[in-house]
Parts: structure tokens; sequence; C-alpha cells
């Protein structure tokens, strides 16, 4: 699990993470996500050389504390690191910035 600390409100950390067609922008590896509907994601991203492709349904969501999807195509544990399997964001409020606890390794704050 990674953490890390924006100088951003919970509000506004939040609402980042719940725009899955932002992700590429902030998330190494992956190329495209799109919001199929309110609980199913299609995922693009390029891992260990090649491109993959596979479906996710968003399993858990408490707006502006967190959320959770996984993979519907079972794909192995290796594809968590862009995103795919059981991703929780938990946010919690620390003196005006925002902690984010994640387990997609290879995302930050930035937009």
């Amino acid at each position: 699990m990674a953490t890390g600390r924006c100088d951003e409100a919970k509000h506004t950390v939040y609402n980042q993470w719940t725009q899955f067609e932002e992700f590429p922008r902030f998330m190494r590896g992956v190329e495209r996500v799109e919001q199929l509907d309110d609980r199913r994601l299609h995922w693009v991203a390029d891992f260990g050389g090649s491109t993959h492709e596979w479906d996710a349904e968003i399993t858990d969501q408490v707006p502006d504390d967190r959320i959770a999807w996984r993979s519907l195509d079972g794909r192995p544990s290796s594809a968590e690191q862009v995103g795919d399997g059981a991703v929780i964001t938990s946010l919690r409020s620390a003196g005006g910035s925002s902690v984010i606890s994640t387990t997609a390794p290879s995302s930050d704050c930035s937009r």
C-alpha cells in the first residue's frame, strides 16, 4: 500500500480519484479508462511491455472517503500496479491536506 499527502481538500482529491477518464494523466502505465456505466469500467494499460485490456467493477464507494474496484476478467495480480484488482483509495484530512492510501503504487496527487 502506498500513502501520499496532497495539499488539496479531501473533497477535491476524492473527485479526482472518481474521474476515471483522467487516470492516464497521473497513473503510470494507464493508457485509457472508460466508464461504461455507474459500476463498470474498461481499462487499457501497458505493463510488461504489452498492452492489456480488461473490465472492472466498482465494488465500494463512499463519497469523500474511498473508492474500490476489481477486475471482472480474473487478471493476474501484476495488473494491480496499474489499477486492476482491489484498488482502494482511503482519504483523511490532515491539517488542510489530504492523506491518500491506495494499493496503486504508481499514482500521485498531480493532475
